[in-house]
């Protein structure tokens, strides 16, 4: 906020920014959830933190990358436009349409699975002297099927930003730092395609799963 009228900063688009940066701050907020156990709060608390985890990872991933697929196809639409001596003039309003219906999407998912089939905090004892808490313990048929709608939509969209940046790349850094983001974007598209199936994997180890996310 301190250089926002700084003409690099303007030329960036500062609404896309600050949603890149709140969504950003939701994925992060997303672990603290996991750190909860019944040793410090009852079932109900444990619960709900249970049921906050999805919510913030999956709404602060697709706000930020929303955001991203935004702002740039803004920015190709406006250069590719000017290639082709074409006059457009195209507002943030123009190009919230994927962003809403990511957020959308996303929202009636996690809601359904919330009301459907909500994760639930267990205790399990696997001896006399060693237990863990875990909210993956039981996968249901519902769960999973939401889960995979969430994963493959979110996918879509890390991928499609990867393509608007890609398209982007001959465009100058003071108009877009496309060249930084496809960077960013290419690094992030293969923790994802990494990361998923390691999660997937480990969903039973509290430990390992915490530390991996």
């Amino acid at each position: 906020g301190v250089y926002r009228t700084n003409r690099v900063i303007k030329a960036s688009q500062p609404l896309f920014l600050y949603v890149l940066c709140a969504g950003t701050f939701l994925m992060g907020l997303s672990i603290v959830p996991l750190a909860i156990d019944d040793s410090i709060a009852n079932q109900t608390a444990c619960d709900a933190a249970c049921v906050s985890f999805p919510w913030l990872l999956t709404l602060g991933f697709s706000a930020s990358f929303a955001a991203l697929f935004s702002k740039i196809w803004r920015i190709n639409k406006i250069f590719h436009a000017a290639a082709s001596f074409r006059r457009i003039k195209v507002q943030t309003k123009d190009v919230m349409i994927p962003f809403s219906g990511l957020l959308t999407s996303n929202v009636l998912l996690l809601l359904i699975w919330t009301i459907v089939d909500p994760p639930i905090y267990e205790r399990i004892q696997i001896s006399d002297t060693y237990s863990f808490g875990t909210c993956w313990n039981n996968w249901t048929t519902p769960s999973i099927t939401i889960v995979a709608i969430i994963v493959a939509i979110n996918l879509s969209a890390v991928i499609l930003a990867n393509f608007q940046a890609h398209r982007a790349r001959h465009i100058s850094d003071e108009f877009s730092e496309s060249r930084y983001i496809k960077i960013i974007m290419a690094s992030m598209l293969q923790i994802v395609l990494v990361s998923c199936p390691l999660l997937v994997m480990v969903h039973k180890s509290p430990e390992v799963f915490f530390f991996l996310l």
